[in-house]
């Protein structure tokens, strides 16, 4: 399951540079996304919204798809060898695993650090969610943001009451489900994410109403976290051992953490440097009604075509060039 799920993110990485009509397919998809087009409490647009911002919304949203592109993959990446490395000691150790015995204390720390690693995870994963969810088509009109003094300043989201007391029983717990996955709060401290992602997707299998609601950008961000939970979930199924993994992880916290902010701390120092100045460049590069982003690849080869292709994948280049250029300062 991880082996798949990296390999379908070397896929997507590579199509997002090398492919301009994948890469403009992503990035308005991720702009039909953003919380900027929730209205406010008045009804009013985000000022981003305005044509002449255009450049500016872009260039916000352009930094999502190209930093998770990696972010997602260096995830699922470290997931994936962290697995690796407990399935290669538990062969190691078949022999001597035993319930009447402690676990081989190396072995014990593979999977200490891999269980510390699933259950810590989703907290860098639910960002996507959070940023996704509300502003989505299906759910849009049941939020509203806080009115925006500035074009740069952090949106505050608040669900509509009065809009909500008119759903359905469906429609309600697909959207409290949603929003309990979104964040961290007092819901999924109490109730492991498991049951909740477990619980989501019954309801997805068993009312069309509720996989309406969810776009194929959100599907995809609950997939993510429905992987991390199944695998916290098959970590908490290695008995009799995983009942004191608990308080072992208590005792090794301190070292667990270090690991694990080690791992990717190098890695978020290049989000915070990819604002929204940092792409304003790369905004204006990809101004899409123009046509210039245009990749007639169906299309027969005619000289225009052939010309339209290859100024698509120079600008595509351009763009990506923003992007590294950004990252090795």
């Amino acid at each position: 399951m991880l082996a798949a799920r990296v390999s379908a993110l070397e896929d997507h990485l590579w199509a997002l540079r090398e492919d301009p009509g994948y890469f403009t397919t992503q990035i308005l998809e991720i702009k039909e996304h953003q919380l900027q087009n929730l209205k406010d409490q008045s009804g009013k647009d985000h000022p981003l919204l305005l044509d002449s911002q255009q450049h500016k919304l872009l260039a916000h949203v352009m930094r999502i798809p190209m930093t998770e592109a990696y972010w997602y993959l260096e995830i699922f990446s470290e997931a994936r060898r962290l697995a690796k490395r407990v399935a290669v000691l538990q062969r190691k150790y078949a022999t001597d695993i035993t319930p009447e015995k402690d676990l081989p204390e190396e072995y014990l720390q593979a999977l200490l650090l891999f269980h510390h690693f699933l259950d810590r995870v989703p907290d860098l994963l639910q960002a996507t969610l959070w940023n996704a969810a509300p502003a989505s088509p299906p759910l849009r009109r049941l939020f509203y943001r806080q009115p925006s003094r500035s074009k740069t300043e952090d949106i505050h989201v608040w669900y509509n009451t009065k809009k909500l007391e008119k759903e359905d029983t469906v429609q309600h717990q697909l959207l409290w489900s949603i929003m309990y996955l979104w964040k961290d709060n007092e819901v999924l401290s109490l109730t492991a994410m498991p049951v909740l992602v477990d619980e989501l997707e019954r309801l997805l299998r068993s009312e069309p109403r509720a996989r309406a609601m969810l776009t194929p950008f959100v599907s995809a961000a609950l997939g993510d976290l429905s992987i991390i939970a199944q695998c916290l979930h098959q970590s908490k199924l290695y008995q009799p051992w995983a009942w004191t993994w608990e308080s072992s992880l208590v005792k090794r916290r301190e070292e667990l953490e270090k690991r694990y902010f080690q791992r990717f701390e190098a890695f978020s120092r290049h989000i915070i440097i990819l604002d929204d100045d940092a792409m304003s460049k790369a905004g204006t590069l990809c101004d899409f009604p123009s046509g210039k982003f245009a990749y007639p690849f169906g299309k027969p080869h005619t000289k225009a075509n052939i010309e339209a292709l290859r100024s698509a994948e120079r600008r595509l280049d351009a763009v990506w060039a923003v992007f590294d250029n950004a990252q090795s300062r």
